[in-house]
């Protein structure tokens, strides 16, 4: 079975590099790091064991790619147009697309445009960033909560579930997709909002008092949140997450990352989608849209 990978940053790499490295057929589209992998291949520091994928398979362009059972999205939710325009010229019957994006709403989004694909959603809980061209640092942890976004999705779960994990990488099955987004929306929406906001990675973050009681109570209006969907989350999950994150080495999150690159953040869909939701069921999320109207002036200025 052939995968492609769409994105060869912290997630595309580091995943589609490890597939890759467990002998599955394996080709690239890239973009800015194309010839530099092409020339050099991917490297790979990880937690789970270094490696290199010394010929990778890479691509500039869909149209050259060969029919792929899997099309692994490493992409930010900030080129959706690009997955959508790659999916316009690669869907067929029997393409599972793999969705290991934050945020909320994009599934939805994939079986209205292409009601023919298999579609799986992903959590990544992982602390990977891409430090260079084609070079990826896996510092810790390194999970998927991964579910099938649909009943007749479930039989091409079962096969790339077992693949993953046949390529060392950990699989959580999780049997409600959209819960599993709001969990992980607990940590994303309070994290990656408030590390652009201070400039700080999550160590200095979680250092000072002001800034954990502030990481807090937005993670209980996130839960809050989750409850215009059904979604009842225990208030527990805040503290549980804290204490995780206690023990996690200093991390950038990614929207800093991006923010210090000036590239778009991904407020669409970890912000603006989750609140709408929120909204449209009367909840109210003061701290969360205070946290969004700072990061929308911030990105504007």
């Amino acid at each position: 079975m052939t995968v492609a990978v769409l994105g060869g940053g912290a997630v595309g790499g580091l995943y589609g590099g490890m597939l890759a490295q467990a002998g599955e057929q394996v080709c690239w589209l890239l973009n800015s790091d194309r010839d530099h992998v092409q020339q050099n291949g991917l490297k790979v520091d990880s937690v789970f064991g270094d490696f290199r994928i010394s010929n990778p398979d890479v691509y500039a362009n869909v149209a050259q790619l060969p029919e792929c059972d899997l099309l692994l999205v490493g992409l930010k939710t900030t080129h959706v147009s690009v997955l959508f325009d790659t999916l316009e010229k690669m869907a067929h019957p029997g393409l599972t697309v793999l969705i290991l994006q934050n945020g909320l709403g994009l599934e939805q989004q994939i079986a209205e445009k292409f009601p023919a694909v298999n579609i799986l959603g992903g959590l990544c809980f992982v602390c990977s960033n891409k430090i260079g061209p084609g070079h990826i640092s896996h510092l810790d942890y390194g999970a998927i909560r991964l579910g099938a976004f649909r009943p007749e999705d479930q039989p091409s779960y079962e096969i790339w579930s077992n693949k993953l994990e046949q390529a060392g990488i950990p699989i959580q099955k999780s049997d409600n997709l959209t819960r599993a987004r709001w969990e992980k929306l607990v940590w994303n929406m309070p994290y990656n909002g408030l590390s652009v906001m201070l400039d700080q990675s999550t160590g200095p973050i979680m250092a000072h008092p002001s800034s954990r009681a502030l990481i807090k109570d937005l993670m209980l209006e996130v839960i809050a949140c989750a409850q215009s969907e059904g979604i009842s989350l225990d208030p527990s999950l805040a503290d549980n997450m804290l204490d995780n994150t206690d023990k996690m080495k200093d991390y950038l999150p990614s929207m800093l990352l991006d923010y210090r690159s000036q590239k778009p953040l991904e407020l669409e869909y970890i912000y603006r989608n989750p609140l709408k939701v929120a909204k449209q069921a009367g909840i109210k999320t003061p701290k969360l849209d205070m946290l969004l109207q700072q990061l929308e002036a911030q990105t504007e200025a």
